[in-house]
């Protein structure tokens, strides 16, 4: 009766389903008693051994310290600390070998508790790395890392450098300074630490208060909403397990009768079932219609991982094609062009998959327009009739040296039409002379950057924070 009173879970379902799904798949590898008996680390001399005064910080002392905490092999890992500019673009670097190197810049330095916070984060990456329960390529490789550090207790120090405020006076008034440090969200940090708490029988830790703004409300807010039986896929009470099924029947279920958390979780779990989701499909088409559209966007998502052009399904992508939401459409309009529909199919009030892509490329949403255009690219020369749509926003991307949006135009060119040098000679040297070369130089640019990008290349071995 009174359900509407219960606390709502801080994060959103994304973030908060991806984080609990993470949770499980770490204590599938390093074992639910491991998690039950992390000590939470503090900042504090009782964990480190500080520095005394101005004294300068042992930094290959602290690493030593940070893998043992973490579990890293501190003889495998070797820490360098540069000059912030001899590194790529002013950014870590981890160079994966059989002994890695960390290489950092030198003003972490600074702020020991984010310096504790950075080494935390790269020695989880090694360990994940070289036990292969992650893979270098992996799409979400910087949260896992951090994740792992709030698993194995270092989640403090990534909660804090998470985002950094500083706050002072000049003598006029007061300012402040936000410093982005690590890839997990302070939000996400503390979300992962309230679930840690009550999987460790933790209702008030002592430790919270060592949180900083940020993560320590939301570690509150998430606390209250478990506390109060928040749904949550990762069974902080029993074993750690995911409430996730494993069989495609009992997902499908789950799609049908789940709450949201389980909903996701569970579509997810089907896009790792390959072929087999193909019978789930209209159980799955049930997310198009939810009111979340985080479960609508990640259904359209899938349907077209399926690849199947099931017509009753199909209509409603078509129909999410009006959505004001951005993931939403982009996702419905990728799936569509996965499904390879027929430019000539139509909606429901008669305009043709063709039509909706133009109207599409033409509105005001820059996301949802590249990912009409990507979709084109698909059909190749059967689009042709789009390309002269490409004119105007190809003109403004030229005019504002928007070189990704000129990429884009120009792949679309060469997919649809074949011959970008005639477009621009026919739909530019006329009307708009004065960036005909411009779009002539930019065209050459693009190509000589397409060969470098397709040519082989030496293995890689550095790879900068994921």
């Amino acid at each position: 009766m009174f359900g509407w009173l219960k606390p709502a879970c801080p994060v959103d379902l994304r973030e908060k389903v991806w984080t609990e799904v993470s949770l499980g798949r770490l204590v599938e590898h390093w074992d639910w008693q491991r998690l039950r008996e992390a000590a939470v680390i503090l900042p504090t001399s009782a964990f480190f051994d500080l520095p005394d005064g101005d004294q300068p910080v042992d930094t290959q002392q602290l690493m030593t310290t940070v893998c043992k905490y973490v579990g890293a092999n501190r003889d495998r890992l070797q820490l360098e600390l540069v000059p912030a500019e001899s590194l790529a673009n002013g950014r870590d670097e981890y160079v994966s070998d059989d002994i890695a190197t960390v290489r950092l810049a030198g003003f972490w330095q600074e702020d020991l508790e984010s310096l504790i916070g950075v080494l935390a984060h790269y020695a989880a990456l090694d360990r994940l790395l070289r036990e292969g329960i992650c893979r270098r390529d992996q799409a979400e490789l910087g949260w896992f890392a951090d994740l792992a550090c709030a698993f194995l207790g270092m989640g403090i120090f990534g909660a804090n450098s998470a985002v950094k405020q500083r706050s002072g006076r000049d003598g006029v008034g007061s300012g402040w300074e936000i410093r982005a440090r690590q890839k997990l969200p302070a939000r996400m940090f503390g979300y992962a630490m309230a679930v840690l708490a009550m999987a460790r029988g933790e209702r008030q830790p002592a430790w919270a208060s060592w949180l900083g703004e940020d993560a320590g409300d939301i570690f509150q807010r998430g606390r209250r909403y478990l506390e109060r039986r928040g749904e949550c896929v990762f069974d902080y009470e029993a074993n750690g397990q995911l409430r996730v099924a494993a069989s495609v029947p009992s997902l499908a279920a789950d799609l049908i009768h789940g709450g949201d958390s389980l909903r996701l979780a569970s579509l997810w779990a089907l896009a790792e079932q390959g072929p087999a989701a193909e019978s789930a499909l209209d159980e799955i088409a049930t997310c198009l219609r939810s009111p979340s559209r985080v479960l609508q966007s990640e259904a359209a998502r899938l349907i077209g991982t399926i690849g199947v052009d099931k017509p009753e399904v199909t209509d409603e992508l078509i129909g999410l094609l009006d959505s004001r939401n951005q993931q939403v459409c982009c996702s419905a309009v990728a799936a569509l062009g996965h499904l390879q529909v027929p430019l000539d199919r139509e909606g429901s009030r008669g305009e043709t998959f063709f039509d909706l892509l133009r109207i599409l490329m033409g509105g005001d949403d820059a996301q949802v327009a590249q990912t009409a255009v990507l979709t084109l690219c698909r059909y190749g020369p059967a689009a042709a009739e789009a390309v002269e749509s490409f004119t105007e926003p190809l003109r403004r991307a030229l005019v504002a040296c928007d070189y990704l949006a000129q990429d884009l135009y120009f792949t679309a060119l060469h997919a649809i039409d074949g011959d970008p040098e005639r477009f621009l000679e026919t739909h530019l040297q006329e009307y708009h002379p004065d960036l005909y070369p411009v779009a002539l130089t930019a065209l050459k640019l693009y190509r000589e950057h397409r060969l470098v990008a397709d040519s082989p290349s030496a293995p890689e071995t550095v790879a900068p924070d994921p």
